[in-house]
């Protein structure tokens, strides 16, 4: 790998190689071909060692199990074949999918096998027996945001299919979706008590008030001259929502009666993150043009403009003293601020792409961040330090959010999964953009 020179070509299939994997121990490596065969080789001479023909159909996807004895295959002819790598004989066939399969991945404990298929189920087979344990369903692209509910118990995702869904997070299983948005949905938010969702960020131009007990819609706020809304949140104290757009303004809207209290204006591009001091009495924006400002709840009147960022501010948060702010760039840095005194306290650089949503959790100590790089980053708010890099997306991380009692972290993404991670993070559940268990 130091001098770049190719080591080997391997030509033995006969149609695209559509996948390839190494074994975990880097000595073996399968490639899935469209000529319908898997076939496995040695990576240090080259040579084939098997040719795995049971496949009816193109084969598009093939992992290892992480003790490397045995390998999954994922194909067109609706299969999913489990082989003993030692000797190239099949051990086993998952069958019921209705359309083909996309893609195969071992547990890391190496007891369970997840797939995924054209047919739009997740499905977690038992290895050793090869028996049906899970299937998921309901799935949609690209989860854009997401929030807890202020007792933990239930998340609600926002996505580019303009569908709601709410989840029951103990269970990890869809709970009710809402509908009636005309376009993708960019932001979510509970309110205080968990009873009201802001179904909004939506490129409708709309902003809906849902009642989360009926699913009856409260109220729609209009009042944004620009599609796209980028950004909903409720004060702390329930009474108020902000709410940002591609409009340049953030508008302050009275829960009650559905009116503007005041439209801050002075960024001089898309406003993309909102967020409300734990107090109620401060907004903070974030912008396309680089900026943060401060905003005073009561009067709108700009109580601050913060240093201009290396590139757009795509997200905000206070931390839950008041006393800090995060922001997200995108030129991949968190930047942490004094609130009073306006003053930069430090600088996070370990992303790689656009930082697309900041979190703190509950007690303040640790800060979530989620990323353009895929990965989600937790942070040491005390010394600067990066605790964790948490990683299992496979696509853009749109929104981090933690749970209200500090256990769990959610992140959406455009892969279109939510994953929910146990804290300290020893454990990953992904809830998804899937629903509807069933054993």
């Amino acid at each position: 790998m130091n001098t770049g020179h190719l080591l080997h070509t391997l030509s033995r299939h006969t149609d695209s190689v559509f996948s390839i994997s190494f074994s975990p121990d880097g000595k073996k490596l399968a490639s899935g071909s469209w000529d319908k065969t898997v076939r496995l080789w040695e990576v240090s001479t080259g040579h084939l060692l098997h040719t795995l023909s049971r496949h009816t159909d193109l084969v598009t996807c093939v992992s290892f199990s992480p003790d490397g004895k045995k390998l999954a295959s994922g194909s067109w002819d609706k299969t999913v074949r489990l082989w003993h790598v030692g000797g190239g004989r099949i051990s086993r066939t998952l069958r019921g999918y209705t359309d083909g399969v996309e893609s195969v991945s071992f547990s890391p404990d190496g007891s369970m096998l997840a797939t995924g298929s054209s047919d739009n189920v997740i499905r977690f087979w038992q290895v050793t027996n090869g028996r049906l344990h899970r299937t998921l369903k309901g799935y949609t692209p690209f989860v854009n945001s997401v929030s807890f509910s202020s007792d933990s118990s239930m998340l609600v995702s926002g996505s580019m299919d303009n569908i709601i869904r709410l989840w029951d997070v103990s269970k990890g299983s869809l709970h009710c979706t809402f509908t009636g948005h005309t376009d993708i949905i960019n932001s979510v938010s509970f309110n205080p008590d968990g009873s009201t969702l802001a179904l909004g960020g939506s490129n409708d131009d709309t902003i809906r008030l849902l009642d989360v007990s009926s699913g009856r819609l409260q109220y729609t706020l209009r009042g944004h001259t620009e599609m796209s809304i980028e950004s909903v949140s409720f004060s702390p104290d329930g009474s108020k929502l902000a709410s940002a757009s591609y409009d340049k303004t953030v508008r302050l809207w009275d829960v009650n009666s559905s009116k503007i209290l005041h439209t801050l204006t002075g960024h001089t591009s898309y406003v993309y993150s909102v967020s409300f001091s734990p107090d109620s009495n401060k907004i903070a924006s974030g912008s396309d043009d680089g900026s943060v400002s401060l905003w005073d709840v009561s009067t709108g009147d700009l109580l601050r403009a913060l240093k201009k960022q290396s590139g757009s501010v795509r997200s905000v948060s206070f931390s839950p003293d008041g006393s800090m702010l995060a922001s997200g760039i995108d030129d991949g840095s968190v930047h942490l601020w004094d609130v009073e005194s306006g003053r930069q306290v430090d600088i996070f650089t370990e992303h790689t792409d656009k930082v697309n949503s900041v979190s703190f959790s509950p007690d303040g100590n640790t800060l979530a961040s989620g990323s353009n790089d895929y990965t989600v980053r937790l942070w040491d708010v005390g010394s600067g330090n990066l605790l964790q890099t948490l990683t299992g997306h496979t696509n853009w991380v749109n929104s981090v959010s933690f749970s209200p009692d500090g256990n769990k972290l959610a992140s959406g993404s455009s892969d279109g999964t939510i994953l929910l991670w146990e804290l300290p993070p020893t454990s990953i559940n992904s809830i998804g953009s899937y629903g509807e268990d069933s054993q």
